[in-house]
């Protein structure tokens, strides 16, 4: 019987897995929310995405979370300076997003978290931005 239900639920999680990366490109177009996770060197010093807004204030840093909105080719960034729109371009076979913003190539890979309203990113320094639906 334990057999039975470790098949049926290994056979559900990869029917789902494979239905979430084929509708992939669907999935990402509408509102987000990205926020940005830290990583904390050993020296001490914090680590964070080029792409989250960040200041110092009272010797701590402070990120904002970033909304952004994605149509079927291009994306807009709702930043303290203002709207940007610039096009973007999703790789199906690598799973990326790839866009260019201030003079920097990014190329984010797409993580699939397993649930419908929210998707990590991470850049090619292995940073990570936790988008959520909405």
């Amino acid at each position: 019987m334990k057999t039975i239900i470790r098949i049926t639920l290994s056979v559900v999680f990869t029917l789902t897995l494979t239905q979430t990366k084929a509708q992939l490109d669907k999935f990402i177009i509408g509102d987000w929310k990205a926020n940005c996770m830290y990583e904390r060197e050993a020296s001490g010093n914090l680590l964070i995405s080029a792409l989250c807004p960040n200041k110092i204030v009272d010797n701590a840093m402070v990120t904002s979370a970033v909304s952004i909105s994605f149509d079927g080719s291009s994306m807009r960034m709702l930043m303290s300076d203002g709207i940007k729109v610039f096009p973007y371009r999703y790789d199906k076979k690598r799973e990326t997003i790839e866009f260019t913003y201030n003079n920097y190539n990014y190329k984010l890979k797409i993580l699939v978290s397993g649930s419908s309203s929210e998707i990590i990113l991470k850049d090619e320094n292995c940073m990570l931005v936790l988008l959520t639906k909405g």
